[in-house]
């Protein structure tokens, strides 16, 4: 895989080229590299240059996503979790307050996250109130071990979306990483939520040490109709990531089950960033600090929840009188600062728009405890496959 201009291309098994315009991310199969060039040309482009996406992107009015940390408190012992563990939790008036300056800053979404949201004791007054202001895309991510038959009513009610985190197919692969006991309860979950007709997915955070079992994930749940999908382990040492060469076999094995190649990654979120399957948009940045914000029980503003170990990146408390301007303030100085074109590592690399300049907060990671995992090795292995297999 080569840059040729503003265009990657990679010639495929059966002859053909496919190419990606670096920048608008459109992409296109053909016979030769001009053929894909006429192809990408005639399906014009969303923004010319990178002065235009700074236009557009300096102009966004609303916040995104805001992931609402409402309690500290977890029964398990995930390895890989970097959630604080400091027992905090979100009072009702706290959340009156939260909840008013969230509609101030034009909030669209709302992700329920901790900790377990679930072991809140308020959590059913918290979401009403969240949706009577009219914050009402809510979600809500969590172990699924422990939701009440009165909470699983309103969620019905409001048509709340669950995520349920869950890394095995059975008890023996799910208890590596989730504690003994667990599978059982979290499936009695699944079995009700369906029983509703809630929306619903189960997802698997991928290691090192239970990547072999993907597959057998998959056809679990594939066979269940249930839907299920991967995260990629982050801010872990090198030898609890997974490598690149199994994370494929798992890309190809879901193309062999007639998964389109974006379907892939809509599936196993490998480089979140990189939005794969939703190509025709330019990525500069994952979105943390600018159009993406978490929010913790006492109220503190961070830009994403893999940096909550670091006090250093708080924005701002959402309770103070000039909270609102300290965020767009940050936002701004995020776009100068953050966006890739001002990254040194990524400067002369020719994916760097598509990219993203990939996990601030792994590669911080990385760099800090002098690890050799390369985020840019998987970035172009993704591209690479895509590009491989979109259109098949």
């Amino acid at each position: 895989m080569r840059g040729v201009n503003s265009v990657i291309f990679v010639t495929r098994k059966d002859g053909s080229v496919a190419g990606m315009d670096v920048f608008n991310r459109r992409y296109s199969v053909g016979f030769s590299k001009s053929d894909v060039k006429t192809n990408l040309k005639e399906q014009g482009v969303m923004f010319k240059s990178y002065r235009e996406y700074l236009e557009y992107i300096k102009s966004i009015d609303y916040i995104q996503t805001i992931y609402y940390n409402l309690t500290h408190v977890c029964g398990l012992s995930c390895p890989y979790c970097y959630a604080p563990k400091d027992g905090k939790f979100v009072t009702l008036s706290m959340n009156r307050q939260i909840t008013d300056r969230l509609v101030e800053l034009s909030v669209r979404n709302i992700v329920l996250v901790g900790g377990e949201p679930f072991n809140h004791p308020d959590l059913r007054k918290i979401i009403q109130r969240l949706h009577s202001v009219g914050l009402q895309s809510i979600s809500i991510l969590t172990n699924g071990i422990a939701i009440s038959d009165d909470l699983l009513c309103l969620i019905d009610e409001l048509d709340i979306e669950i995520q349920i985190s869950l890394d095995g197919y059975n008890e023996e692969t799910n208890a590596q990483t989730r504690g003994e006991g667990n599978f059982a309860r979290v499936m009695n979950t699944i079995s009700r939520l369906e029983a509703i007709g809630a929306e619903f997915s189960v997802m698997n955070t991928l290691t090192a040490n239970n990547i072999a079992h993907a597959k057998c994930f998959v056809d679990f749940f594939n066979s269940r109709e249930i839907n299920f999908g991967f995260f990629v382990v982050k801010k872990v040492k090198d030898e609890l990531r997974p490598k690149i060469e199994h994370l494929l076999a798992l890309y190809h094995y879901l193309l062999s089950l007639g998964y389109s190649a974006a379907n892939v990654f809509d599936c196993v979120k490998s480089s979140e960033q990189m939005k794969l399957q939703e190509t025709g948009f330019p990525i500069t940045h994952c979105g943390a600090g600018i159009t993406d914000f978490v929010l913790t029980p006492n109220a503190d503003v961070y830009p994403c929840l893999k940096m909550l170990d670091d006090d250093k990146q708080v924005i701002c408390n959402l309770l103070d009188n000039d909270s609102i301007d300290r965020i767009k303030r940050n936002r701004d100085k995020a776009i100068c600062s953050d966006l890739v074109d001002n990254l040194p590592r990524c400067a002369k690399c020719k994916i760097r728009y598509i990219c993203g300049g990939s996990c601030r907060a792994d590669q911080s990671f990385i760099s800090n405890n002098h690890h050799s995992y390369s985020q840019c090795q998987l970035q172009k292995a993704n591209i690479k496959f895509f590009l491989e297999n979109t259109g098949k």
